[in-house]
């Protein structure tokens, strides 16, 4: 950015931008007089697309992890393709986990050949809970989803409902 002041302002609108200018170039003004400075306004305006709110769903697509597993954000249409598939329905939000890494895609091949008909599973940092919600759809009896981040919960229980899953427990805990 360069040595000296900057501003950079961000409206998701022309009407936001219109209103709010007049309003910051006083602030700028008043703040120019408080700090007996001369500073110019000269603010980087960006008026952002209206539909940015859903834009980001199309980095989250049907994700196939294995032959009898597949993602799917809940806003996508899919049919499974044979009886045995387990469709897992995630709502990214702020929890890490939404199938996309390579890493919660390889835990959840390990998973799929590991999980026995009422096996216990302990999913320390569950993020997301997709870890959680294969293991169950697996055919564990009971699953312990751990995590030590309080904001990751509102998101684990929707994929609870999403998904229809009532034997995994979330548990918040300070580690």
């Amino acid at each position: 950015m360069g040595k000296g002041l900057w501003l950079n302002l961000l409206f998701e609108s022309e009407e936001e931008k219109e209103s709010a200018l007049p309003k910051l170039r006083s602030f700028w003004d008043t703040l120019n007089t408080l700090w007996e400075t001369n500073h110019p306004f000269r603010p980087e305006v960006t008026v952002i697309d209206a539909d940015w709110s859903t834009k980001w769903q199309k980095f989250y697509q049907v994700i196939h992890v294995t032959p009898n597993l597949t993602i799917k954000p809940e806003w996508e249409e899919y049919r499974p393709e044979n009886p045995q598939e387990i469709v897992l329905i995630i709502r990214p939000k702020n929890a890490f986990g939404t199938g996309t890494s390579e890493t919660t895609q390889i835990a959840l091949r390990m998973l799929e050949r590991v999980v026995y008909p009422g096996c216990r599973v302990l999913d320390v940092g569950t993020g997301s809970g997709i870890l959680a919600l294969a293991a169950e759809k697996f055919g564990a009896g009971r699953v312990d989803a751990i995590d030590n981040d309080p904001d990751v919960f509102e998101n684990i229980k929707e994929h609870l409902t999403l998904n229809t899953c009532s034997k995994i427990n979330p548990i918040h805990t300070e580690f």
